[in-house]
Order: C-alpha cells, then structure tokens, then sequence
C-alpha cells in the first residue's frame, strides 16, 4: 500500500497521540527510578547508624574484656604464690623472708596449712583492683576475706556466707577442666557483685578457693546512656549474673551460646539490635542490645529529607510533563498545519529557484522530481545522466559545457530514496567563475614569468657586477700589502673603504632579493650558542675598539650547550645587529645578551639582545626600521653611512626561521634589538662543548661587574670555584688561578701564581711575572674556560709571543685554476702567489681534464659558469677519472647553488666572489686538510 494512500495517513495522524503517552511513561519511569533511589539512600543510611551503633557496642565489649582479663590475671597470679608449708620448711613462721608478706590461708582441721607470699607490688596490685581477695574451702561455714589489719599486715575476716558447695559443684562439672576460673553471683548481694575463683591446687581440691569479688560491675559494663543500650552478663552455664536495670531477653536460643551481631525480634518496631560476646576466660557472656526505635529516631532526620526531596521531585516531574505537553506537544500541533503550508512554499521555491535540482534514480536513470532550471539545461546535454555518483558515500562533481556555451557544474550526492539508490543533483552555471579562474591562471603565469626574469636578472646583474669588484677588491688586497707611502696608504684606505661599501650595498641588495625569490634554505644542524656569541663578538672587536668602545656578550650559565637551527643566518642577524650599533654609537658600549625565557617539548625559546648606548631612535621611526631603504633622520647626530637594509635583511631572515625581530629605543640613551626565536634542543651533551675543570679556585679580576659575574657563573657551572677578585693574596691560595678580563683593571692586581689573560693578541699586554701566563681571545667565554682548564692541568703555552692575526703561514701548495675570465684569473693567481702557491690557469674545463700532470696539483679551484663545459660538470669529470685532491668551487650568481648542487658534484666547498685573501687562505688550508684526513 502507498505510503500516500488515505488509510496509511490516517494512522500517521494516529501516531500523533503516542508523543504524549511516551511523554507520561517516561514521567512515571523518572519517579520510580527515584523512589528506589531514595529507597536505596536511607537503607544505607540507616546501616551507617548500624554500623556506628555496633562500633559502640565492641567498644563497651573491649573494655568489659579488657577489664575482666585484668582481674582474672591478677587472681591467677595471686593464687601462683600459694606455698604448702609442708613442702617449705623454711617459710615457717619463725623464719619470715625479707620482701615476702606471709598470710596463712584460714585451714580446716586435720589439713596441713598454706600460706601466701605476697609481694608488696602484688598487694599494691590488690589493694588498686578495688576488688576484695576471698577465700573459700569446703569444711568451712564461712568465706573468708582479707583486709588490712592496723599494723599494715593483711588479715582474714570471716564473711556472712559461702560459696564452697558451688565451687565444689564446678569442680566436678566438665569445664572445670577447660576454664581456669569460674564466675559467681553472691546470693545474698543485692548490689549483684561478681566474684571470680581459682583453686589453689587443682590437683588438691581440699587446698580450697582463691577469689576476687568485683563491686560496681554495672559502671564497667554499662554503655553511654544516649544509645539507650541494656545488657546481660551469663556465666558458663548461661545463668544470669548480671545486667542492666532496664531488662530485655532475647528471643533467639543462639545468642546465648555464641557470638552474635543482628536483630532479634518479631516485629519491626520490636525488634533490637544486639550483640553477644563472650570475654574473659571463666566463660563468661556480655550481651548489649539497642532498641530499633532508637534506630528509627535517630535515622528520622535522613527519612525526613530524603522523602521532602522525593515530594519534591515527583511533583517538579508532574509539573514538567504538564509544562512540555503545554509548551511543546500542543504547539507542534498547532504547527503542524503551518508545516503543510511550509512544505508547499518550499516546492514553489525549489521549482523556481536559480539553480537545477532533480532527483535521479541510478538504476534506470529516472527522473522522480525536478524544476524548471533543471529541465532547461538537461535539454542541452543529453549526458549528464551519466555523472551521477554511482557510490553511497562520497558526491560526485563533473563539468559539462553546454550546446549554448555556458558551463555547467553537475554536483550529485548519492541518498537512498523509498529504499532505492538514488542521486539528488545540484546544477550550477559556473561560466562566470570559468572565466575568471582563466583569467588567474594566465595572471600566475605573467607572476611566475615575471619572476624568472627577476631571478635572471639578478643572477646576470650579480655576476656581471661581482666579477669585476672581485677584479678591484683583490687588486686592492694585493696592493696593500706592497709598500706604499703615507699619502698612498691614505688613498689606499679611502679606495678601500669605498669598494667595502660599495661590496656591502651589493651583498645587501642581492641578499634581500633573494630572501624576496624565496630562493634561501635554511641548513639546520646543532650548534653552540656560547660559541656563536663568542664568534661574533670576536669579529667587531677591533671595529668597535678602534672607535673606543666596549663590546661584550652575557651568555646565560643556564643554556643548554647545543640547539638545532641554521647557525649560519642566525650569525648573519646578529653580525648585522652588532654592526648597526658599533656605527650607531660613539661612546659607550655594546652589548650582546642571551637568554632562554622558556622551555617546553623538548625547545628553548631563545632572546638574543644586541643593546647600545648610541643618540638613540625617535619613537615615531621604530615601526619603520625594518622597511628597506629606510634611514632615520638623525638631526642630533652625524650622519653615517649605509643602505638601510640591514635591518630590513635581518627581519626577513626572522620570519623565515619563525622568529621575531623587535626595537626599544630611547633618545640619548641608546637601543636594544631583541632577536627572539624557538630552538629545538640538541641530543647532543655539553661535555662536547664545555670545558671540564678541576674544583679550585678561580679568581676573575676586570672592571666591569657584569663580565666578571657571568663568567664567574660560567666557571662555576664547569666545576670551578670561582669569585670575583678583591685584592685576596696568592701566597696564602695554593693551586689558585686568576682571570685577567678584558679591558683591563685600572688597579693592576699583584699576583704572582697562574695567570689567565684575556686580552687582545697584542706583545704591549705581556705581563712581567715567573709564574705561568696564559693567553685566551679576549671576551671569549669558552676561550678563557679553555685556558683556565690548560691552567690547571699544568700545560705550557707561549707566554709572551703572540702571532699577528694578519700573517698567514704560505701554503706551498700546487694550484690549478680554472675560469674563463680573464680579470678573475690575474687576480686569483696573484693572491695564491701571496699565499705561497704555485698556480696553473686554464679558460676552459676540457683544458684541464686534458692535462697530463692533473693529479700532480694539491688543489683545482674552477668558476662554476663557464661555457661549453661548466664547473659543475668539471668536478664530476675529475671524479670519475681519479682526481682526489680537494676541488673548490667560485661563483658570482646572486643565487649561489641553493640545492646544493656542488656537494652533490663532488666539490668540497663554493666560494662568493669577492675573494679575500683571509677567505681564500682558510678555504684551501680546510680542504686541504680535510683531504688529507
């Protein structure tokens, strides 16, 4: 039957009465829930109250047991110290002992006589127990008891009854044998006072009975009146020796005869808590029992609250089903003729709508529903059935052109209609946005052409203007080291100063338009950071004290030794950072300061700060100081020179590496540049890095607190004692050292032991003393940490001759040059002449793969562009036919091999023109080095 047929739509309107039938179910279903909650709630309140209850009980048990015990051990005891006389001769009367108090036992005639020895402690014992000490014996009319007659001796009282024919009746009973004592009421006591007897010898009965007679039994037994609790107190027989005044028996046989804990009654409100217990070892029974009523009273409080909270509850219940069926089933009836009306509107609006919808069956192809837009375009494409999704999960997208030129996205989602597989297709005109991704795709390409011709513009510009200022810088190198006069040294000076600037704006223009193309990687390898520092402060150095300034670095003693980033472009900020502030100031200092903020997974985030005491910066230029080009007007100072793009170079290499570049700066007091980074913390350990130091002290002298405080931490972090220096005598310090910082001291400190001296390489800074003196590069942390180490360890540098840093020693080596320039070629041989080379040109690579000495030269040095065969392509061919020697490589491009295709050719490394003889000099002595490993 159709689902649209009159009888199905009748009983679909009949399943509109079921929501409120489920509505009240689910109601009544919530209030039982809750009425078994609360059920379960004061059930267990109510064992709570039990449990507390019982903890009272075996609490007046323990004391009762622990009471009894006592009494039953002390009779036990005295009875112990019973001596037959005639067994003892010596204990007569006539011969007392000297600690032992003798008291016969009243004896009946024709028995011999016992006597007990008590020790005074026994009877301070007695006398503390509150209790009388009897005595029993069969034969005689009376009890007796003892009592302390006037001189202080104990004596015997008779006593107005006896408990002889009860003992003997216990004698003969079977648990004699298994009790040591027995219990007895006295019958005449109507204070029911409790009586507990041992015989003297079970082996002579006739010896008679020991007992202790216990008064006030009830305070000892009786509970805290609050519970309302009684007992009972049977004997061995089960008989009643004690109890409560308020009497109540139980009705279960088996709480006499054992241990117990329950209810004992008929009915509800009848019935009482009790416990039974047996204590002592005369077989004695406490039972305690607690009425339910109190339980009832005492439980009332949670009963109250938890059946207000269930009044409450079922009636917030009842009051939501009627607010639901009020507020929500009769308005959805009420809307459910609003929702016809809504169907229909969304029929018209689907049959209108600007977009095609249909509805497809996939077996047949048939189309079950569908609007006009739909039917519009199906008449243009005879196959857009064909694009329907033909699986259940993901939709499908195809475009189709039409006969009439427009484009068409046929969007179908795969559904299930009336249990058969079927698509419901979205059709869109997409021309407008065909057209206009045309139009992006040629504007990326005219980008990416644009940027090719960009890219070769500056690799030819570089190439074309780097060969030649190759050509000049290296003239100029040559010819400085010639003799000249003073007037040609001054022009020299400016000549060179001038190329150095002319050098700087290149580089700077180059390095920013590559950072621009995206054409610098970054190499990421683990490095010290206390060396980079150190590095870079080594390099300005003589810049920076030739304007006469101070330049330092404070290296936090907390970092870890290695982190892993591109050493290479985080030295280049900070070569750029330190450079900036030497130009910027003119007294005072520069500082470098590293610290690590945070850490966490295994990172460092890490703050360089380059800080100066230069004129300062205007606040209204510091959000210009890192555009290009971009120089500060500075009317209250000299004008310097530069490109303005150093800062600008610095802050694109901090967002490549993630990082942030930031200024504060204050006119007339300086700037501060903070260089803030994350590094990821290298496996490797300090010990690779860090110098290992003997626990002696350390003594470090300077002028300026703040260098000799972080150093002093330094040393102390390697295993050094180390403290600042305050005039301490040597002579009274044995193994100690002292740390000369850089600048000096103003008062010279007197010490004749080891010296470290950090101090520049300058023979005017030899210190005249016998003592061991040690050189180290001056605010070098890790130098001095080295030095200090070699310091005690005893070994011996050169004390007072320093090599001059501008002397190199002559390689001797046999060079093969290879470069189609003429202007590179004059200048490259000349400078490996300064060096001490011996140099062979060739114009092109298939000159030199034709030599027949080629395995004779030490070293090929060959330009990378060259025609017919490049120096790519050289070093491949020197590989293959044997060459081992070291094989480097010259270029100019303003993009120096970025996918690292010279290692990959077999070079050792790539050299950028300009070449400096320094360059050039530790380039080849590496490689050279490094071959000959």
């Amino acid at each position: 039957m159709p689902k649209n047929h009159p009888l199905v739509q009748q009983q679909l309107n009949s399943y509109l009465c079921m929501p409120s039938t489920l509505l009240w179910l689910f109601a009544i279903a919530l209030i039982v829930c809750s009425v078994v909650a609360t059920g379960s709630y004061i059930y267990s309140a109510s064992i709570n109250t039990v449990s507390e209850y019982r903890r009272y009980l075996n609490g007046g048990v323990f004391n009762a047991q622990l009471f009894l015990n006592q009494r039953e051990t002390l009779l036990r005891t005295t009875a112990a110290t019973a001596v037959h006389l005639g067994e003892l001769p010596l204990l007569r009367q006539d011969m007392p002992g000297p600690s032992l108090q003798r008291l016969p036992l009243p004896a009946q005639e024709g028995l011999e006589d016992w006597v007990l020895l008590l020790t005074p402690r026994l009877l301070s014992g007695l006398q503390r127990s509150g209790a009388r000490l009897l005595y029993s014996v069969s034969g005689l009319p009376h009890d007796h008891a003892m009592k302390p007659g006037d001189n202080g001796q104990p004596l015997w009282v008779e006593e107005p009854t006896s408990q002889a024919a009860a003992l003997a009746d216990f004698a003969t009973a079977p648990l004699y044998a298994h009790l040591p004592v027995t219990w007895l009421k006295h019958a005449d006591n109507a204070q029911g006072h409790l009586a507990v007897y041992t015989p003297i010898d079970r082996t002579q009965l006739g010896s008679g009975w020991l007992g202790l007679e216990l008064r006030d039994l009830h305070k000892i037994l009786a509970l805290d009146p609050v519970l309302e609790s009684t007992y009972m107190l049977l004997d061995s027989y089960g008989n009643l020796v004690s109890q409560s005044p308020n009497k109540v028996q139980p009705r279960q046989a088996h709480i006499f005869e054992q241990d117990f804990f329950g209810l004992d009654g008929s009915g509800l409100l009848d019935q009482n808590i009790v416990l039974s217990h047996a204590i002592g070892t005369g077989g004695l029974r406490l039972i305690y029992s607690i009425p339910m009523h109190k339980l009832l009273r005492d439980s009332r409080a949670v009963l109250y609250r938890a059946t207000t909270v269930e009044l409450l509850f079922v009636a917030c219940v009842l009051y939501g089903v009627l607010l639901i069926r009020r507020r929500v089933l009769l308005p959805a009836q009420r809307q459910q003729g609003a929702l016809i009306d809504s169907v229909n509107l969304n029929i018209q609006l689907i049959a209108n709508a600007p977009i095609g919808l249909a509805l497809v069956l996939h077996e047949d192809g048939t189309v079950l529903r569908d609007n006009r837009q739909a039917q519009l375009w199906m008449k243009h494409d005879a196959q857009w059935l064909s694009r329907l999704a033909r699986s259940n999960l993901d939709p499908t997208h195809s475009d189709a052109r039409l006969d009439n030129g427009n484009t068409v996205r046929v969007t179908a989602v795969p559904l299930i209609h009336q249990g058969r597989s079927a698509s419901l297709c979205v059709i869109s005109d997409i021309t407008a946005q065909k057209e206009v991704e045309a139009s992006l795709i040629q504007a990326r390409q005219l980008a990416e052409n644009a940027s090719q011709a960009k890219t070769q513009f500056l690799a030819t510009m570089s190439h074309e203007i780097r060969t030649p200022l190759y050509g000049i810088t290296g003239t100029l190198e040559l010819l400085n080291l010639t003799e000249l006069s003073t007037q040609q040294k001054h022009y020299m000076d400016t000549l060179q100063g001038s190329v150095a600037s002319l050098s700087r704006t290149v580089n700077d223009s180059l390095d920013l338009s590559r950072i621009e193309a995206g054409h610098v990687e970054l190499t990421v390898r683990p490095f010290c950071l206390v060396q980079l520092a150190d590095e870079v402060i080594a390099t300005f150095t003589a810049r920076a004290e030739a304007k006469g300034l101070n330049i330092y670095s404070i290296v936090d003693s907390e970092l870890q030794a290695t982190v892993v980033g591109d050493a290479l472009r985080i030295r280049q900020v900070l070569d750029n950072l330190v450079s900036n502030a030497i130009k910027f100031t003119e007294i005072g200092q520069v500082v470098l300061r590293v610290n690590s903020v945070a850490r966490e997974n295994n990172s460092a985030y890490i703050v360089f700060q380059v800080s100066d005491t230069g004129s300062g910066v205007a606040k209204e230029f510091i959000p210009h100081l890192f555009k290009p080009y971009f120089r500060p007007d500075t009317k209250h100072s000299r004008q310097v020179p530069g490109t303005g793009l150093g800062l600008t170079i610095c802050s694109q290499l901090a967002k490549l590496m993630h990082g942030s570049l930031n200024a504060v700066s204050l006119m007339g007091l300086g700037t501060s540049i903070y260089f803030e980074l994350s590094l990821p913390l290298a496996p490797i350990t300090d010990a690779g890095h860090y110098p290992q130091l003997a626990k002696r002290l350390v003594y470090v002298d300077g002028p300026l607190p703040e260098i000799v405080a972080n150093l002093c931490k330094w040393l102390r972090r390697w295993g050094a004692l180390a403290l600042p220096y305050t005039g301490q005598e040597q002579s009274a310090l044995s193994n100690s050292i002292l740390v000369r910082t850089w600048p000096p001291s103003k008062s010279h400190a007197e010490w004749q032991g080891p010296q470290v001296l950090a101090y520049p390489a300058d023979p005017k800074h030899a210190i005249d003393t016998q003592a061991a003196v040690y050189f180290a590069q001056p605010h070098s942390v890790l130098g001095i940490g080295h030095a200090v180490q070699t310091a005690q360890q005893g070994l011996t540098q050169h004390n007072h001759a320093l090599a001059s840093s501008q002397v190199k020693p002559l390689l001797g080596l046999h060079v093969l040059v290879v470069d189609d320039n003429a202007i590179s070629q004059l200048v490259v041989e000349k400078q490996l002449e300064t060096l001490g080379c011996q140099t062979t040109l060739v114009y092109e690579a298939a000159q030199a793969l034709e030599k027949a000495d080629l395995f004779e030269f030490d070293a090929v040095l060959t330009d990378l562009n060259m025609p017919a065969l490049s120096g790519y392509e050289l070093a491949k061919a020197l590989k293959q036919q044997g060459y081992c020697g070291p094989i480097l490589g010259m270029t100019a491009d303003a993009f120096p091999d970025p996918q690292q295709k010279w290692q990959q050719a077999g070079m050792d490394c790539l050299l950028i023109k300009p070449l400096t003889l320094n360059m050039l000099h530790a380039q080849l002595q590496s490689a050279v080095s490094k071959e000959a490993i």
